[in-house]
């Protein structure tokens, strides 16, 4: 299960990368939190690495560009998120006016600006999403990525969860006659009932007793391998195929419940 996990958070954070100069489509709110959140401490780890191996200048250097390589992603990105809220991607633009703030000179109005260039930078990835596709491409949510997880897999059939009042013509006729007026488990008795009368016909067909030389459908012999292949046969291949599709399997049972049979 962690490991499924595991790999599904690579497979997003190597879709932006890939996605560096894609401004089109939509990422999820998980695509976000990752890169923002989770790939700057692998690069705080990553240079603080070098900069044991190495030395602090170094480690500095290489610090500085790990935070351009991360920056370069981040406003494709950010598009893709406002384009899941149906937001235009124009927006984005916060992220370099952010960025211009926090380098430029540091005082009181500088940095009022910069916290809510920041909080509204936050809001804008983490805004809830549009359910379903929208004018910017269908729900990043429903594609199927390779691999098993939350990502992968069979998605789950959706339940249909119409209230009985709502519902009219021929389906409100179907959801009558599957339990209307019936106790509780009643349709469960009859899908019992109609499973028992099967493995009954079937029991019943099962051969039994002395078998015969000739058939007692039209008389002809029963050949040899027969006989010994099904002991107690009494048919030739063609009667009994003939007899076996005159077989009617039965349809539901209703006895489980004396509602239905008022129906």
């Amino acid at each position: 299960m962690a490991f499924g996990q595991a790999g599904n958070d690579a497979r997003l954070v190597l879709r932006t990368i890939r996605g560096t100069f894609d401004f089109r489509g939509r990422s999820r709110g998980t695509e976000a939190a990752l890169w923002w959140f989770g790939v700057p401490i692998l690069l705080s780890l990553m240079t603080s690495a070098v900069t044991r191996l190495t030395s602090e200048e170094i480690g500095s250097k290489a610090g500085a560009t790990l935070s351009i390589l991360y920056l370069l992603p981040a406003f494709a990105l950010l598009v893709r998120r406002l384009h899941d809220q149906d937001r235009s991607g124009w927006w984005a633009l916060l992220l370099p006016a952010t960025i211009a703030t926090a380098l430029g000179p540091k005082h009181g109005l500088v940095l009022v600006s910069l916290l809510l260039l920041a909080l509204a930078l936050f809001a804008f990835s983490f805004a809830p999403e549009t359910v379903g596709p929208n004018r910017f491409g269908p729900d990043p949510r429903g594609e199927r990525p390779k691999g098993g997880g939350e990502e992968g897999g069979v998605r789950a059939p959706r339940l249909n969860l119409t209230p009985v009042s709502r519902v009219s013509g021929p389906q409100r006729r179907r959801h009558d006659m599957a339990g209307g007026w019936t106790r509780d488990g009643a349709v469960q008795d009859q899908i019992d009932d109609t499973v028992k009368d099967a493995v009954n016909r079937a029991r019943a067909r099962l051969l039994g007793g002395e078998g015969l030389d000739e058939c007692e459908e039209c008389g002809e012999p029963i050949p040899e391998g027969r006989r010994k292949a099904l002991p107690g046969v009494r048919t030739c291949v063609a009667c009994q195929s003939a007899r076996d599709a005159k077989v009617v399997q039965a349809g539901i049972n209703r006895r489980g419940s004396k509602d239905s049979q008022l129906r």
